[in-house]
This record gives C-alpha cells, sequence and structure tokens, in this order.
C-alpha cells in the first residue's frame, strides 16, 4: 500500500516522472505483491506452501497492476488535485476494478495454478525479490524523484524498510540466504557509496543533504546526535561546525564566531523605507500607476534550454523595447505571500506590521486613490488589503477553478477601471492587480480538465495567454492617453523539474527566484530619468514611488533571497551575474554564474574562493540585518 499512496501523492507530473511511473508500475504491482504474500504466508504459517502462492499470486498482481494504473491515471489526466471529486471518483472506480480483478481471476484460476509452484524454494525467491524490490526503491528514492514529492518519499520508506526486513528476515531463516540479509542491510547505503565514488568536488556529505532522501534524514539525524553543544550543527559528519564545545560557533553566526568566516567585522545593511513625498519642481509625473505582478512567471530568457517556453513572453519583450526591460531581476523568497509583501513593503523580511509604510498607503498619503484587483487569497495579506482604499476581489472565485483562465477578466476589470480615473478631474490613480493563470494546475485549453499533453507545453499556453493580456492591458491604456506608468514584475518564477525541484517554494534555484521587470510608457518621458531598474522584489516599491515624484531611482544592484522548507533554511544573494546560495540546515553552498549557466550545472566555489568570500560578506550582512526579526511565511 505504501506505493499506492505514495503514487497517490502525485497530483501534477512532468514527462520524466511520468515515463518513469510507466515503467515501474508492472514491477512495482509484480514486487509488492510477492511482498504483501509473503508477510501473510509468514503471520500464517504457510511460507513452504507454494499452492497458496499458485492460488493468490496472479489475482493479486493483476489487481495490484490495476490500483497503481488508476490511481496514477486518476492524479495525472485530471486537471485537479488529489482529493478533489473527480480524483476521488477515479479512486473508487479503481478500487472496485481491483476487486472485480481478484474475484474473477480467483473463480477463473481455482484449482488450476495451484500445483505449478510447490517445488519453489520459497524462501530464497521471496528473500531475492525483496531485497531487489528494496533497493530498486532506494535507487528511485534517491536519483530520480523530486523534492517536491515530499509525500512521496515518506511512502516509500515504509515500503523500503518492509522489504529489507523481510530479504533479512528470510536470509536469517536460512544459512545459505544470510548473504541475502547482508546485501539488504548495504542496500540502504549503497547510493551514499555510489556518490562517495563519483568524485564530487564539494563531497559526498554535500551530495546526500542535497535530496530529502532516506539517506538525508540519516545524515541529518547523525549530525542531531553528534551536536555537542545544542548549536544546531555538529563538527562531525560534515555539519559545519568548528567549535562544537561553544554554542556560539557555527556557520554564519551573527553574535560569536562564524565558522564560514563571513561575518567579521560586518556592519548590518541598512533598510531603505519609501521617500518623502515632495514632488520634484517641475517634474511630469504619470497621473495612473499601473503595477502588475503576474503569478509563477518564467519567460524563455530564463531557461534556453526549455525550448518549449521560447516566444512565450512576447508582448513582455516587445514593451521592453519600447520601455526599460530587466530579465534578471529576482524575487526576495519563492512564495507569493512572502513575496507580496516585500514587495509592497520593500523588505526582505516583511512583518506583520511591516517597519516601513506599505507602497499603497504611501501612494494614498500623496492624494492618489488606491485599487487593486485580487485573483487569490494569498495575493492579499491582510496588511497589504488594509493599505488599499478598495480591492475588488471578485476574480477569486473563477480564479480558484483549477480549469479556469481569469487572465481575461482581470484585465477587463482593470481597463474599466483605468476609463473611470481617465478624465482629468479625477485623482490620480494606483493601481495594482495580479495574474494567476500561470500558477499550477497548469491548464491548455481553458476548461478542459484532461492534463494529456506535458506540463511544460501546458505552462507555456498560461504565460501566452498572460502575455496576450498585457499586451491588451498595454493597449487600453495608450488607447487612454498617454498619461500612465506600466510596471510589470512576478511574485516569483516556477521550477519544471530542473535540479530535481517542481513549482515553487522549497528552493533558491534559478528557475524558481528569477523574475522580469518592465516598465513601460505611451510617452518614454514619463519613464524614470534613471537607466537603473530594480534588481530584486523589494526594490519596486521604491522605483514607483520615485517615479511618482519625479525623482531618480538608483538601484542596489544585488538581490537577497530566502527560503524555509523541509525544516531547512536557504539564503542567497545575486549580484552581477553570479549567485550564492548557502543552506545554513544542511550546511551546503554553491555559486554560478547564471549569465552564462542559467541551468546551474557548473559549481564554482571551489574555483572561485574569492568571489565566495566578497559575496559571502554580503550574505552575513544580509544575515545580520536579519537577525531578531520574526518573518512570517505565507503557504501556497
Amino acid at each position: 500500500m505504501a506505493s499506492l499512496v505514495g503514487i497517490a501523492s502525485w497530483p501534477f507530473t512532468s514527462r520524466l516522472a511520468a515515463s518513469l511511473a510507466a515503467i515501474l508500475l508492472l514491477p512495482l504491482a509484480i514486487g509488492f505483491s510477492l511482498l504483501w504474500s509473503v508477510v501473510y504466508a509468514l503471520v500464517v504459517g504457510r511460507v513452504q506452501d507454494g499452492a497458496w502462492f499458485g492460488k493468490w499470486l496472479p489475482s493479486l498482481s493483476a489487481a495490484s497492476l490495476v490500483l497503481l494504473i488508476g490511481t496514477y491515471a486518476s492524479n495525472v489526466l485530471f486537471i485537479d488535485t488529489a482529493l478533489q471529486a473527480r480524483t476521488l471518483v477515479g479512486y473508487v472506480v479503481t478500487a472496485a476494478l481491483a476487486g472485480l480483478v481478484i474475484l474473477v481471476l480467483r473463480a477463473w484460476g481455482r484449482g488450476r495454478a495451484g500445483p505449478t509452484l510447490r517445488g519453489v524454494r520459497l524462501r530464497r525467491v521471496s528473500a531475492l525479490l525483496a531485497a531487489a524490490v528494496g533497493l530498486a526503491l532506494v535507487i528511485v528514492d534517491s536519483t530520480f524523484l523530486t523534492e517536491s514529492y515530499w509525500s512521496f518519499h515518506v511512502g516509500l520508506l515504509p515500503a523500503m524498510v518492509g522489504a529489507f526486513t523481510i530479504a533479512a528476515g528470510l536470509g536469517l531463516l536460512e544459512r545459505r540466504l544470510v548473504p541475502v540479509a547482508v546485501m539488504a542491510m548495504l542496500g540502504l547505503l549503497a547510493p551514499g557509496a555510489w556518490r562517495l565514488g563519483s568524485g564530487v568536488p564539494q563531497g559526498v556529505y554535500d551530495q546526500m543533504a542535497s535530496i530529502p532522501t532516506l539517506q538525508q534524514r540519516a545524515l541529518l539525524l547523525g549530525r542531531r546526535l553528534l551536536d555537542r553543544d545544542g548549536d544546531g550543527y555538529s563538527a562531525a559528519l560534515g555539519g559545519g561546525d568548528c567549535d562544537d564545545r561553544d554554542p556560539a560557533a557555527f556557520p554564519l553566526a551573527t553574535g560569536g564566531r562564524d565558522c564560514l568566516g563571513w561575518s567579521a567585522g560586518v556592519v548590518p545593511l541598512p533598510t531603505r523605507g519609501l521617500p518623502e513625498p515632495l514632488l520634484e519642481a517641475g517634474a511630469r509625473v504619470p497621473r495612473m500607476i499601473v503595477l502588475v505582478t503576474v503569478d509563477a512567471l518564467r519567460c524563455a530568457e530564463t531557461a534556453p534550454e526549455r525550448h518549449l517556453l521560447d516566444g512565450v513572453c512576447a508582448n513582455i519583450t516587445r514593451l521592453g523595447k519600447q520601455g526599460r526591460l530587466r530579465m534578471d531581476g529576482h524575487t526576495t523568497y519563492p512564495s507569493t505571500g512572502v513575496a507580496i509583501q516585500s514587495l509592497h513593503s520593500g523588505e526582505v523580511f516583511p512583518r506583520d506590521g511591516a517597519a516601513h509604510e506599505l507602497l499603497a498607503a504611501w501612494m494614498g498619503r500623496q492624494g492618489r486613490s488606491t485599487h487593486a484587483i485580487s485573483t487569490h487569497r494569498n495575493q492579499m495579506p491582510a496588511p497589504v488589503a488594509r493599505s488599499f482604499q478598495t480591492v475588488d476581489r471578485e476574480p477569486q472565485a473563477l480564479a480558484a477553478q483549477g480549469t479556469a483562465s481569469s487572465a481575461a477578466v482581470v484585465t477587463d476589470r482593470a481597463l474599466a477601471k483605468l476609463r473611470e480615473y481617465a478624465p482629468s478631474a479625477k485623482p490620480p490613480l494606483f493601481m495594482w492587480l495580479h495574474y494567476y493563470d500561470p500558477h499550477a494546475p497548469y491548464v491548455d485549453p481553458p476548461g478542459s480538465a484532461w492534463a494529456l499533453e506535458d506540463a511544460e507545453v501546458r505552462y507555456a499556453a498560461e504565460v501566452r495567454r498572460v502575455d496576450a493580456e498585457l499586451g491588451r492591458l498595454a493597449e487600453g491604456i495608450s488607447a487612454l492617453g498617454s498619461d500612465a506608468l506600466l510596471f510589470v514584475t512576478a511574485d516569483h518564477g516556477e521550477e519544471l523539474d530542473e535540479k530535481g525541484a517542481s513549482h515553487h517554494g522549497s528552493t533558491l534555484n534559478e528557475a524558481a527566484i528569477r523574475i522580469p521587470m518592465l516598465a513601460w510608457s505611451p510617452d518614454r518621458a514619463l519613464l524614470n530619468d534613471s537607466s537603473d531598474m530594480p534588481a530584486s522584489l523589494a526594490e519596486v516599491a521604491g522605483y514607483l514611488a520615485a517615479s511618482a515624484l519625479g525623482q531618480p531611482f538608483v538601484s542596489d544592484d544585488r538581490a537577497f533571497s530566502w527560503v524555509l522548507s523541509h525544516g531547512k533554511r536557504e539564503v542567497g544573494i545575486y549580484r552581477d551575474g553570479f549567485k550564492l546560495t548557502y543552506d545554513q540546515g544542511l550546511n551546503v553552498m554553491a555559486l554560478y554564474d547564471v549569465r552564462h549557466d542559467l541551468g546551474e550545472l557548473r559549481d564554482l566555489v571551489t574555483q572561485r574562493p574569492e568571489l565566495v568570500q566578497s559575496l559571502g560578506e554580503q550574505l552575513a550582512s544580509f544575515e545580520a540585518a536579519a537577525a531578531g526579526r520574526a518573518a512570517r511565511t505565507f503557504s501556497e
């Protein structure tokens, strides 16, 4: 059943995972049928009875295959989540078919198949099969499965333990099978041994810690048990603690000794609030400022290896040529709730009751009407919602339908609001709207309940649909006059199985945190005088405030990001085309030149130690600024 639970947890599956699952269906079904048979036979004391296997093996194997295929199909063929109506109906139908298969095959095979297995050495065959299944599961768990499928790893763990336990138990019952028992126990160590011999520059511990597998759990448990000073880091097993007798000494310590050597003499980064609303003399500023965020957006420029994404952001690229465009912007956090609060507060670590005035409240204090169009509750954290004078939540109901597209409705409602404020007698306007379509589940075409195409194909269709709406929004703004500024960005990116991760919210991989920054106006004179564009989502509020005052904007030209996931905390910095990340929980760092290596395939930590030190010191400043701040994480 562990296999069934694991596959049932796959709500949306990519081509790689789908191919892998299809290949594994038959051996998993037969393998688990044998394991169930052995467990039952051991319980009732019939381990030598080949007739029992002959009676039940065909029907159990066939029923297992029906269960696995039906459960898998219920998840990947429907645009739905694992516990919604269509999927649950698929589960019920699958269970009924499996039961029917058992009844039919048992009735057909009665008295026919029993004698065929009487002469088989069942202990030996069962032990070998159990060990083989256990090893296969360990290899699949540590090599093929992705980080986002956490429940799959949890489902496979008891299956692995059960398989190895059966193999070892049967092996010890018969002296000739002792090697099988030894092999079963060594199976848990096989992936670690494989990585040890692979010659990875940063060592086996870094590699074992990179994916949440059984080996990682054992590694982290060992570190916790060997942590002598209780600071969360151990000196053994690659834990990174340089002094395991001093609780103030650990990697990136801000109040003690930093084992990485980055924090010495570091001054916390200053935080910048929004400028005082003092209009520059003679400055011409836009009457209408429109901020657009797109959920889970990535463009072709962020994934050259993803040829299916070529041209998906055609209108963003076209408008960028007319205005200003930066494709290497970065979010502060790869999930909507935290990222949106950073967007409006200018803080990398947003808090309830932000220290700085939120952007909409600032715009209102300057005399602008403020309006937001919301498509999802996580898009409107309570502090942000309160900062707007009016919030239109009507599109939320449509966006909540997994098979629907709300992009056109959002554009229609935005243009309707802009028409209200187009006459010069109206006060100036600041409006924020959020397009939700690219967020999973991916739908192509809208309204279809089937996921027959690859996830990347459907995601590309979602992005093209929103990009077309951005083009329509820009045309509508032009038709109303030239007195407007449009700024387009995203809350975060989206991972499509790069580096073993899907969707967003769990890693600082470039696909998850790189976002575009577009500023456009029908009148180029309304664009900010500075050629700088925000490097970080936390700089967007400052850019729009400066544009509203006719003041130049100066970017810090670096972006800090962070994420909490699976009990670990990862921080990162992007500057001058290089990105350094450090996973504090796993003690793993990585440096990439993402200008030339967007896939992040070549880790430069050992080749560029001076750059690691320089960026590391800036990361330590970032950590010092964050010390004592309680950041709130919103789930998606």
